[in-house]
C-alpha cells in the first residue's frame, strides 16, 4: 500500500484508499455490519505511474464519497476526482481536472495529498510536494467552494531547508 487514507461512513463502515502497483487507486471496504474485508478499483491509470498519486478521501455533506489523487498528463501533475454514491461499492470519474494551472512535474514531486470538506461542501485540500532535484518541502493549500470539483490555490509555503522532513499534513 502506498499513502493509506481512510474515512469511516455514516453505517460505520471503513474505507480506505490506496495506490497499488503503482498503477491502480484501489479502496478497501471494511464492513461494519459483518467484519468483512472487500476491495473495489477507483482507477486504473492505465500504465505504471511515475509520481506517488497520493489518495485521499473524504465524505461530502450528501453521503457521497470523494476519491482526489495526483496523476501526470505529460508534463504537468493534475488533480483527478473519483467518486461513489454507493459507499464505495462503485466508483466513476468526476472531473479529469480540478486544477485550472496543473503543476510542472519537473519542478514538483507529490508527497503526500489530504482532503477535508465541511458541512456546507467547502473543502481544503492540502498538499506537501518536494522541489524535484531537492530535499526541499513545499506545502500547498487549494480551496473549493463547489463541492471538491474544482480547487484555487490559496496558499503556497516552502522549507527550504533540504532535509525533506518538515511536513506531513492532515486537516
Amino acid at each position: 500500500w502506498s499513502e493509506p487514507h481512510a474515512v469511516t461512513t455514516e453505517a460505520g463502515d471503513v474505507l480506505v484508499v490506496t495506490m497499488e502497483q503503482s498503477r491502480y487507486v484501489r479502496c478497501y471496504i471494511r464492513e461494519a455490519s459483518t467484519g468483512g474485508w472487500s476491495v473495489e478499483q477507483v482507477h486504473d491509470l492505465g500504465a505504471a505511474a511515475t509520481i506517488e498519486t497520493c489518495p485521499t478521501i473524504a465524505i461530502l455533506p450528501s453521503g457521497r464519497v470523494l476519491v482526489v489523487f495526483w496523476v501526470q498528463v505529460g508534463s504537468k501533475l493534475q488533480l483527478r476526482q473519483c467518486y461513489s454514491d454507493d459507499d464505495g461499492t462503485t466508483w466513476s470519474l468526476g472531473n479529469a481536472a480540478l486544477l485550472s494551472t496543473p503543476l510542472s512535474s519537473s519542478t514538483y514531486d507529490p508527497q503526500r495529498l489530504r482532503l477535508a470538506v465541511r458541512a456546507d461542501g467547502q473543502a481544503l485540500l492540502v498538499g506537501w510536494m518536494v522541489i524535484s532535484g531537492t530535499l526541499d518541502d513545499v506545502l500547498l493549500q487549494w480551496a473549493s467552494s463547489d463541492l471538491a470539483c474544482t480547487f484555487t490555490l490559496v496558499d503556497e509555503q516552502t522549507g527550504a531547508d533540504g532535509t525533506q522532513g518538515g511536513a506531513y499534513p492532515d486537516v
